[in-house]
């Protein structure tokens, strides 16, 4: 289990990660300019947008599915020791 845990996490986190932050380096090596503009009222939210509360939202239900997971995962482990 912990190897297809492990796979996953590569897979699915570590790969994706490497080869976005590739492209941001290529990206701005080749000239690129940022599209996102960082000043002091934009790295707030602002919560009072519909967008911003969906999005703020799917991060927290997106959280409490992995919390989920790794509960359920704790509690067969338990349950697996106590039949062995």
């Amino acid at each position: 289990m912990e190897r297809i845990s492990k796979i996953g996490f590569l897979g699915g986190i570590v790969l994706p990660v490497i080869i976005l932050f590739i492209g941001l380096i290529a990206y701005f090596s080749t000239g690129g300019v940022s599209q996102i503009k960082m000043t002091t009222e934009t790295l707030i939210p602002n919560f009072k947008e519909t967008g911003t509360l969906v999005i703020f939202a799917s991060f927290i239900l997106g959280y409490m599915g992995v919390k989920h997971q790794l509960l359920t995962l704790t509690n067969l482990r338990i349950q697996q020791e106590h039949i062995l």
